[in-house]
């Protein structure tokens, strides 16, 4: 079902002009080991964040789940660890002390009293099938892992109705994954916990579902160690889709929840024919129920195709590069862009309560089949006030005066837009200049004939802190893939290390910045490290004013591999050497020099809401001592347009309204516009959309 696209010939440079710039960080915390495992694939759960920040009126810091096996013949087992607000090591050990075999634990921290939950999957009571449990972290006076009796919150096997009446027995759900929102009843906090059924790989028959549990708590429940009341419900829809004989539907989704009591599963699904043949159906879901997980389940969809186009094969020929299988070039409408390989995924929501979703989106042909190496890291968002979706590319970014295309192709980054940007010969075959990308935390195509995308995805977002900052965090093997996939002896140096990647907003996903990379190549902190299954912090912290400039600090655990291969998932050619679970710390804008020629300006514009807009927008700064401020509107051809503020700007939040008219009053067309902020002497600009 896939076909590889072949890229020996040298691949063109390409220089975003869409993306914010990477920030500047250094090491807060460099590397450190937290325990040696033998357990190396996905150290903590798929869909949840395992590494969570304690809120400061808890006395800061970090608490963190993950799985493990101290030796080749040990049971893996849900660890935890405590780690204070300088990144040191407080309590790391077994969240339970019986050997049971357990398994991709979860956790979620109380926003305000701090304490920590945990969940994980075990065969606790010897009937061979898994049961979901949780505990809670009594956490009192800064004293981590004083864990509470765990509960079994879902005893497997478990049996529900579909909407047709049909009668499921024996279902199991595990994998589980946690959230905490506010309650109805008055001094509590609610906790979700979502557990999904196993998809054996290969299987075209197994079904996937989901069983949300929730309950109330609050700060002396956990303290005195009480036990939890728990509820249930099922999504409809997905039940319905359960028993589903002519379709198969396998559903990737993350947990959120809003101020508002409404909760909601989000992701994507792949949906397959009995042949096993995709089907063409929208495939973005969004499930939403309302009075705090009590009410009635919404179903919102949306289609994730994104049109592209055949580039030429040749400078001489107008033929389509793409073809079939008789050597038929496809036609525009034949490709598009689709989410695809991306099971490991979380979703987030944001300052303004929109939820956003990581995934990659490959290039699809109309036989379903995808170019392996043309796979880019998007997002989609979800606004929870209007249910309108839309796209949102991370890395790499459409050019900010490409008007043609409504994605980035990649054989299109150089002006002007709709056209190829050129092509290299070898061995008398033409080929297209284009942009690849490998995005996983291994080189090969296939590990022991397991498909890599299948297993090695890991895709996570933040979720938005008080500043608006986020951050997207995903692996790539692309420098090492070219030397030892395509023999490109310019990247000799990357044959051992999967990259780190990590893109940045400061204003709630509207916009990403281009990406740094963590690497054992060019960054000495990680030398010797082969760094595998990274998480961030489920939130960016603020860490106060650098001169002008705001500083944060975000959190990294991940797996340092000492074989570069997941012997967990599949079977080697070696034995399992193991390796360590790691964190490290990095701290963003670290600067201590107060000139302002050093002033990072696009820091201070926290936020420029709704973008895009109709009828005006709002761009709010937060200016940490008094200065002189210049912020005009631009269009695309660099022309001033509107000028919205100059002169000398107290310290504090600043908002500043534009209504899309230009200096004389008069309302300007839709389109692409630019804000330029001036603060003594240095500019940063930022990208408006203004629509009809």
């Amino acid at each position: 079902m896939r076909n590889i696209l072949f890229t020996s010939w040298l691949l063109l440079l390409w220089i975003s002009l869409a993306a914010d710039p990477a920030p500047n960080y250094i090491f807060s915390k460099t590397p450190m080991a937290l325990t040696t495992s033998y357990f190396d694939y996905l150290i903590g759960s798929g869909n949840n964040i395992p590494l969570q920040v304690i809120p400061q009126t808890a006395g800061g810091g970090y608490f963190a789940t993950y799985q493990g096996s101290s030796s080749p013949t040990s049971l893996r087992r849900a660890y935890f660890a405590y780690l204070d607000d300088q990144g040191n090591v407080l309590n790391n050990y077994f969240i339970t002390s019986p050997p049971f075999r357990e398994g991709y634990p979860a956790i979620a921290v109380d926003p305000v009293w701090g304490k920590p939950f945990y969940a994980w999957h075990a065969d606790v009571d010897g009937d061979e099938a898994l049961e979901v449990l949780v505990t809670s972290d009594a956490f009192i006076s800064g004293c981590g892992g004083l864990f509470n009796t765990p509960q079994i919150v879902i005893d497997n096997p478990y049996s529900f109705t579909a909407p047709d009446g049909t009668l499921v027995e024996l279902a199991q759900f595990f994998y589980p994954t946690l959230v905490i929102g506010p309650s109805p009843i008055a001094g509590k906090h609610r906790l979700y916990l979502a557990a999904r059924n196993a998809i054996p790989f290969g299987d075209v028959h197994s079904k996937n579902n989901a069983l949300i549990a929730f309950t109330d708590f609050n700060q002396d429940d956990i303290e005195m160690g009480l036990a939890f009341v728990w509820n249930y419900t099922m999504v409809p829809q997905l039940n319905a889709w359960y028993v589903d004989s002519t379709v198969q539907r396998i559903p990737n989704y993350g947990l959120v929840c809003d101020q508002l009591g409404n909760v909601f599963l989000a992701g994507y699904h792949t949906a397959l024919d009995a042949e096993g043949n995709e089907v063409t159906e929208p495939k973005l879901d969004v499930f939403k129920c309302n009075n705090f997980g009590q009410g009635t389940w919404t179903y919102y969809r949306a289609s994730d195709a994104l049109p592209s186009w055949n580039p030429a094969e040749s400078p001489t020929s107008s033929l389509g590069y793409f073809k079939n299988e008789d050597g038929v070039p496809y036609s525009n409408e034949q490709l598009n862009w689709r989410i695809t390989n991306s099971a490991n995924i979380n979703c987030s929501m944001d300052s303004y309560g929109r939820i956003h979703v990581p995934g990659l989106w490959g290039l699809k042909n109309s036989n379903g089949a995808y170019y392996e190496e043309l796979q880019f890291l998007k997002e989609f968002r979800f606004n929870t006030s209007n249910a309108q979706f839309s796209i949102n590319e991370i890395y790499p970014q459409k050019r900010i005066d490409d008007n043609v295309n409504e994605c980035f192709q990649p054989w299109d980054t150089l002006h002007p837009s709709g056209v190829t940007d050129g092509w290299t010969e070898t061995e008398g075959v033409w080929a297209p200049n284009m942009q690849t990308a490998w995005n996983l935390s291994i080189w090969g195509d296939d590990a022991d004939l397991i498909p890599a995308y299948f297993y090695y995805n890991n895709l996570k977002l933040t979720q938005a802190n008080s500043q608006g900052r986020m951050a997207a965090v995903w692996q790539s093997s692309w420098r090492a893939r070219q030397y030892l996939v395509h023999d490109n002896q310019a990247y000799s140096a990357w044959s051992e290390t999967p990259e780190i990647m990590i893109s940045f907003s400061s204003d709630d996903g509207y916009s990403w910045s281009d990406p740094i990379s963590l690497n054992n190549v060019e960054i000495p902190q990680f030398n010797g490290l082969t760094p595998m299954w990274v998480y961030p912090a489920d939130q960016m912290i603020f860490y106060g004013f650098s001169g002008y400039g705001l500083m944060y600090k975000l959190g990294l655990l991940f797996y340092d591999d000492y074989n570069w291969f997941a012997n967990s998932a599949s079977h080697a050619q070696v034995a399992n050497p193991g390796g360590r679970v790691m964190f490290c710390e990095l701290l963003f804008n670290p600067s201590a020099n107060d000139d302002p020629a050093l002033v990072p300006a696009a820091d201070l514009l926290k936020s420029i809401y709704p973008n895009p807009f109709k009828n005006e927008t709002k761009l709010q700064l937060e200016l940490p001592k008094t200065t002189e401020l210049e912020l005009n509107i631009y269009n695309l051809k660099g022309q001033l347009v509107k000028q919205l503020y100059r002169g000398k700007a107290d310290s504090g939040t600043l908002e500043l309204l534009w209504d899309g008219c230009d200096a004389k009053g008069k309302a300007l067309s839709s389109g692409v516009y630019f804000c330029k902020t001036t603060l003594c002497g240095r500019s940063e600009t930022r990208k408006l959309m203004k629509l009809r």
